[in-house]
């Protein structure tokens, strides 16, 4: 073999001596230029990139060490003199771009087709997610991706809520014997971990060094839209904040400020207020950037058993009832049940749906102790589909500063967070035994449904006189007291829990119906804890609880419903 063929190592480190001069040789005139464009304020390309020199014209050693500033879409950056391996572009602004700032929190969810503006609603149970304990509190991320429930047992768990609505999970030919038979299906449990209650370390003196964490029942639960964080209420007047997607269950936060147990937690639209409720008989507001109380709500009458945002769109609370209330010990007076006052158990026995003699129906107040006016703006302001005619209509919206709250005394206190004062108290009508475990809003706001110990649901409107109900809708004494109310987007219907089963009440039908609602299958046997229908209307929870008040039986479950509209001719 020929060495022509070859170059020698003597040629091959010649070339490569060669390309590496070459390479020093482009980088020295690169970095020439940009000194040079340091010294005269000068540009360094045609891609409008800034660098600052020196101002000043002299050379002295602080030039040296001055920093370089540069603007890259809008955000000051700075870097040490001679670092410029990094181009920075200037977008021709200082002000940090909006889609960054905007924190979109809970964002609106539609409501499924004909769900504002139905006539009715055909609600079906699928499935049973079986507890070995009562079920004191329940929530719900905003897309419906997990279902968190708290218990007697003082465990919280974590269910999927896809998986469980899809079936992934069958009930037992034995589990699936106390429920209706469309309860085949059951909760996908992922896990669970305990509502600990947070000691100090002085507190710990085991014997066998081990620490074992000191559980408390969950009486109230909030979840953060995405599930980054759940917050728990404990017995002793303390909240965790613990986290979810990222160590499941540790605590991250514990806010004290309540001295009794906390029976309500709701968060606001943004997810950075918190409104906690508590048996001290006080609200309190949360900042929870800083974990700091920034107003404690004072004065209510007994222990808080329900707090609610109003409705964006009811109306103007603090215009038409003014800063003066009622007194706790103060009744309203002039409530008379038309079928009258009597509550024989053994009429009801008879007749569990009503009759033509026996109406157990919608009742009202005197005709002349109501404000016609304002009965006929309440009437003309719930008509289903009564809205802005949106495509997508929603109705997650709710007010920043109006709330009320309800106690376990029957009272009902409407607030503004703006001020420390209540804006009004609805105290317990006369007759009325003094009991509410559930109160809400109306959807469009303007009306507040509180449940009765006697069977009944009182109504309350914002347009007339807000101290005297407007409308009592009774059931069968039989049925129990009403224990969770919540209203439907068509405005129209509301769901109320009793001890033997949930009731849809059509609260528009008239006299002469002998049937103002519907049984909806599912539950039956128990006190109910919580009412949640999620944002687009598609789905509803029970859960079968007393929260720690009546001490009555429970069925231990959690029910998850399908919601279907019912529109025109196929309404019953």
């Amino acid at each position: 073999m020929s060495k022509d063929d070859f170059l020698d190592d003597k040629a091959l480190n010649q070339l490569e001596e060669e390309e590496e001069d070459e390479e020093d040789h482009q980088q020295e005139n690169e970095d020439d230029l940009f000194e040079d464009a340091l010294e005269n304020n000068m540009d360094v390309d045609d891609n409008e990139d800034v660098v600052m020199g020196d101002d000043d014209g002299d050379d002295d050693e602080e030039d040296e060490e001055e920093e370089v500033v540069t603007r890259s879409n809008g955000h000051v950056t700075a870097t040490s003199n001679g670092s410029h391996n990094v181009v920075f572009h200037d977008s021709g602004t200082n002000e940090i771009p909006e889609d960054l700032l905007k924190y979109t929190g809970r964002r609106p969810i539609p409501l499924c087709t004909n769900t504002d503006k139905c006539e009715g609603y055909d609600i079906v149970p699928y499935v049973a997610a079986i507890h070995s304990c009562p079920v004191h509190a329940i929530d719900l991320s905003w897309e419906l991706k997990w279902m968190f429930t708290g218990g007697q047992d003082g465990f919280v768990r974590k269910y999927d809520f896809f998986a469980s609505v899809n079936g992934k999970l069958p009930l037992t030919v034995a589990q699936r014997h106390p429920f209706v038979d469309c309860v085949t299906k059951a909760g996908v449990l992922t896990s669970y971990w305990e509502n600990e209650q947070p000691v100090y370390e002085t507190d710990i003196k085991p014997k066998d060094g081990l620490y074992e964490p000191k559980l408390s029942c969950v009486y109230s639960l909030a979840a953060h839209s995405r599930c980054l964080w759940l917050l728990s209420g404990l017995q002793s007047g303390g909240i965790t904040l613990m986290s979810v997607r990222h160590n499941e269950g540790q605590i991250q936060a514990y806010l004290e400020k309540h001295t009794s147990t906390v029976s309500v937690l709701v968060l606001n639209q943004w997810e950075n207020r918190l409104l906690s409720g508590s048996w001290d008989k006080t609200v309190n507001e949360w900042d929870l950037d800083t974990g700091n109380v920034v107003r404690t709500f004072e004065g209510i009458s007994g222990q808080v058993s329900t707090v609610q945002y109003q409705p964006v769109g009811g109306a103007m609370v603090s215009r038409n009832l003014g800063l003066e209330g009622l007194d706790s010990d103060r009744t309203a007076r002039g409530k008379e049940i038309l079928e009258g006052e009597e509550d024989d158990d053994d009429k009801s026995m008879g007749s569990l749906f009503g009759s033509d003699e026996e109406e157990e129906g919608e009742t009202e107040v005197k005709k002349e102790e109501v404000d016609v006016v304002a009965e006929k703006e309440a009437s003309e302001s719930v008509k289903p589909g009564d809205g802005d005619g949106g495509e997508e209509p929603t109705r997650n919206a709710t007010s920043e500063s109006i709330f009320l709250t309800s106690a376990i005394d029957g009272t009902v206190d409407i607030w503004d967070r703006r001020q420390q004062q209540r804006i009004t108290r609805i105290a317990v009508p006369q007759g009325t035994p003094p009991w509410c475990m559930s109160a809400c809003w109306s959807t469009d706001g303007d009306r507040i449904y509180v449940g009765r110990r006697n069977s009944t649901v009182e109504e309350f409107s914002l347009r007339g006189n807000v101290h005297i109900p407007s409308k009592v809708f009774k059931f069968p004494s039989v049925s129990g007291a009403v224990s969770t109310v919540a209203a439907m987007p068509n405005n129209r219907h509301v769901l109320c829990g009793s001890h033997d089963n949930v009731r849809l009440y059509d609260v528009q039908s008239s006299k002469q119906q002998a049937v103002p609602f519907w049984i909806v299958p599912g539950h039956q046997g128990g006190i109910l804890s919580s009412i949640k229908v999620d944002p687009s209307c598609r789905y509803m929870v029970t859960s079968s609880g007393d929260r720690g008040w009546s001490g009555t039986s429970s069925t231990d479950v959690a029910l998850v419903y399908e919601i279907d509209p019912i529109v025109g001719s196929n309404a019953p």
